[in-house]
């Protein structure tokens, strides 16, 4: 088969990634994604779920953020305005801190955020919001919390200088393939959706630092002895990577670790057959890349 042929291949896979894929972002947005914003909103007409819906969570770790937004009746964002709320399990309420917060006030951008705090608990979860002031003003969003992802062993560390450095963090992750069960190896179809999941137990020393979150991939073809590295980029662009450490591209940039951080690398479909082998890791501000460098998340799709 012809270079070419490998080129569209290749070109196919990244542009599927860039279009379909849903990367989840802990960055609230800004006053620019507000329709109108030289008009003084008014009162609160309904209530949505901006971001953060439909989350598949590991038992022990905490949910990404589910943002609410409050709107009026032209669809602007409105300040300054409560909002409550409550959390069930399979149908029944959850007492005690199951959220990391139950009442919260809209931001300048009519935003209320909360999150679904680390259980040990899985099962199907509910999470709502509602306007005390008004309670016919109400919507909800479903989680769904997992058995812990595969352990992918050891993280590595290697420094701006390209040297190894030491780490304590632990990774673990998955595919989970038509919403079963996450394996840190699976196969699947063309057809098949998917979603690619990795959870980092934090080395102590940088729980609490500012770091840009790092997803690359190397597509394989094994019987022809071909491959290729790239990265994931925050505009959810895919940029071919040359191994220089000091190239790497920001999955996520300025993001707070957590001492259990999830993080969702990729949803959607494919659409060429091949093997994905996914490394994910973060930045420290010294340069210093950690990384699931013992196991790889090992993709292999079929036609």
């Amino acid at each position: 088969m012809s270079k070419l042929f490998f080129s569209r291949l290749l070109a196919g896979i990244f542009l599927c990634l860039s279009f379909n894929a849903v990367f989840a972002t802990e960055t609230s947005v800004t006053m620019t994604d507000a329709v109108g914003t030289s008009t003084t909103a008014g009162e609160p007409t309904q209530i949505i779920v901006f971001k953060g819906a439909k989350q598949t969570v590991p038992i022990g770790v905490k949910s990404l953020p589910i943002i609410f937004k409050v709107l009026d009746e032209h669809g602007m964002p409105v300040t300054g305005v409560t909002v409550n709320f409550a959390l069930q399990r399979n149908g029944s309420p959850v007492a005690g801190t199951g959220l990391s917060k139950t009442s919260t006030v809209t931001d300048i951008v009519g935003q209320a955020v909360t999150h679904v705090q680390a259980t040990t608990v899985t099962g199907n979860y509910t999470v709502t919001a509602i306007l005390p002031s008004n309670l016919s003003l109400l919507t909800s969003t479903t989680l769904k919390i997992v058995t812990t992802l595969p352990s992918l062993g050891n993280g590595g560390g290697v420094g701006a200088d390209g040297k190894p450095s030491n780490t304590g963090s632990l990774f673990g992750g998955g595919i989970s393939i038509n919403d079963g069960e996450f394996v840190k190896k699976g196969a699947q179809k063309l057809d098949d959706k998917c979603l690619i999941q990795g959870v980092i137990t934090t080395d102590t020393n940088d729980i609490g630092k500012q770091v840009d979150f790092i997803v690359v991939a190397a597509y394989v073809i094994p019987e022809l002895n071909f491959s290729t590295f790239f990265m994931l980029d925050e505009e959810k662009g895919i940029l071919s990577w040359d191994l220089d450490i000091t190239k790497l591209s920001a999955f996520q940039s300025n993001q707070t670790l957590e001492d259990k951080q999830i993080i969702n690398i990729y949803e959607g479909f494919f659409v060429a057959s091949g093997q994905l082998l996914v490394f994910y890791g973060y930045r420290l501000p010294n340069g210093k890349v950690v990384f699931n460098a013992e196991q790889v998340i090992d993709i292999t799709i079929t036609e």
